[in-house]
């Protein structure tokens, strides 16, 4: 609850908090990425985050909200606050839809083209799964044994959802036109990300490894993850750890990386590495081969100075 308002006059408004946690009706995991609009003088618009989590302040009155994701039915709803609010919102698969249960009615989601959006609801295990055009994925709470891959060239954004995990196998992305990604899943193997255009993967787990072949690819982690290597075929590609820890990163290509002070080791064996974080005094650091840093302790506030390698 807050109140606003002149203490030598006018009278004080009280306002107050309403916090939403999206779920998925059908399994009931948090949709993470959901567009929340709340109606009223000024719309605004917020997305839930990993946790399917979403918070507005400054509200009174009657507040009314309309959430939207792709695989959903737009769900509509009205809030009479009289107090700081707490509530669950429900979403309902879209008529676009597909609910699966084995590999053979994933296969075949997979091929209508008609389906937008695939609800996983039992462990499927198989040996490979390629999908060849945009298409979210909800593991919901379950596993998928072996590789899933998506490799196409249409240009468009799909997100891999759940509380799930990959088990047995890689997750292939070799999407080379325009695409955004979003990724909640465990993945016990390697995340390969082969090609990404110009756009962005956003990662929500903090303990997958990576694999980078990409050019000019964004890679933004909102959790750290155990490691990440940008490997000799990519190149200029950019790494944003917005929170979490990364255990490790290996550059063989040039990468420009925004917080730096979240690893905890960086072997750098290539030109045209910079990072964001530099010791007091000094510009970022452009690290060049061969340099290490290593740390005991996450988020350390002053990294070394790289070593003059031009004497």
């Amino acid at each position: 609850m807050i109140l606003t308002g002149c203490l030598g006059g006018g009278g004080r408004t009280t306002t107050y908090f309403l916090r939403l946690t999206i779920l998925n009706d059908l399994s009931g995991s948090p949709i993470p990425g959901a567009t929340i609009q709340l109606a009223g003088k000024s719309l605004t618009t917020k997305s839930s985050d990993a946790n399917g989590r979403v918070a507005f302040s400054g509200l009174s009155g009657t507040v009314e909200i309309t959430v939207e994701h792709t695989g959903f039915k737009r769900h509509n709803e009205t809030f009479k606050l009289t107090g700081d609010k707490t509530a669950v919102v429900r979403l309902q698969l879209s008529d676009s839809a597909a609910a699966v249960s084995d590999a053979g009615s994933l296969l075949a989601a997979i091929a209508d083209e008609k389906v937008d959006a695939i609800f996983v609801q039992e462990d499927i295990a198989t040996d490979e799964v390629v999908i060849a055009r945009p298409l979210n994925i909800d593991l919901g709470k379950n596993t998928f044994t072996g590789d899933l891959g998506f490799d196409f060239t249409d240009p468009g954004e799909f997100q891999i959802d759940g509380s799930g995990k990959i088990t047995g196998g890689d997750l292939r992305i070799n999407t080379p036109p325009v695409a955004t990604i979003s990724n909640t899943l465990e993945v016990g193997g390697m995340i390969c990300v082969q090609a990404l255009g110009n756009e962005t993967w956003h990662e929500y787990y903090g303990l997958n490894r990576f694999a980078v072949d990409a050019q000019n690819s964004r890679i933004l982690f909102y959790e750290g993850a155990k490691s990440i290597r940008f490997t000799d075929q990519g190149r200029d590609n950019e790494l944003d750890i917005k929170s979490g820890t990364v255990r490790k990163l290996v550059a063989d290509s040039s990468v420009t990386v925004t917080g730096a002070d979240k690893i905890l080791l960086a072997e750098i064996n290539a030109e045209g590495v910079v990072f964001d974080y530099a010791p007091p005094g000094k510009s970022p650091v452009l690290l060049s081969l061969p340099f290490c840093i290593q740390t005991t302790q996450p988020n350390r506030k002053n990294l070394p100075t790289p070593p003059d390698l031009s004497r």
